[in-house]
């Protein structure tokens, strides 16, 4: 009973986090439309936009830095290419 209820509560977390995950690639592709449209159709400058610009910019390099610093490394398939 308790083994079953630890695996149904993992299937939950995960689909929780994937939920969680789109949830937020949704809003950083929204964040990016949202800079287009004030750049070109409202014809703001850069500098109304700096928020949107910072979390375009750094949201990669946290989804890089963050697996690192948990220790959690994905393997880089480059690497793994024997040519």
């Amino acid at each position: 009973m308790l083994a079953q209820r630890k695996f149904e509560d993992e299937r939950l977390e995960r689909v929780k986090n994937k939920i969680s995950t789109e949830w937020f690639i949704a809003i950083y592709y929204l964040c990016f439309i949202s800079v287009i449209v004030k750049l070109f159709y409202f014809d703001m400058n850069y500098q109304q936009c700096i928020t949107e610009f910072i979390f375009i910019l750094l949201t990669p390099l946290y989804f890089n830095i963050r697996p690192r610093q948990l220790g959690i490394a994905f393997p880089d398939d480059r690497r793994l290419k024997k040519e």
